[in-house]
């Protein structure tokens, strides 16, 4: 899975809401989540405000620059701690090595 992740890309063709459309949209099939995001923004936030509404297990992942690590608030996750983590550039291997 590490391989898949270190391949995936930015996208900035399309914007967020469509792919919160696709995955809302397919929810029925989805057993679990992992969310791994360039942003911790209100749109995101609401998203994944909807992905616990609906009983989706979900770890979530926020790509930072270096050195804002301490910076965010977990939001909607902060009653899960243990599923939300935030890794630094530079240090994403590191940082999901302590995952296990």
């Amino acid at each position: 899975m590490l391989e898949i992740l270190a391949s995936v890309q930015t996208c900035r063709d399309h914007l967020f809401l469509e792919l919160e459309n696709l995955v809302l949209n397919h929810v029925k099939v989805v057993s679990g989540c992992i969310c791994v995001l360039i942003a911790w923004d209100g749109e995101r936030q609401k998203f994944i405000e909807k992905l616990l509404a609906l009983g989706i297990p979900i770890l979530v992942l926020v790509i930072v620059p270096s050195g804002r690590r301490d910076s965010l608030d977990p939001g909607p996750m902060r009653n899960q701690p243990h599923n939300f983590h935030v890794l630094e550039v530079g240090q994403i291997e590191a940082g999901l090595a302590k995952l296990k």
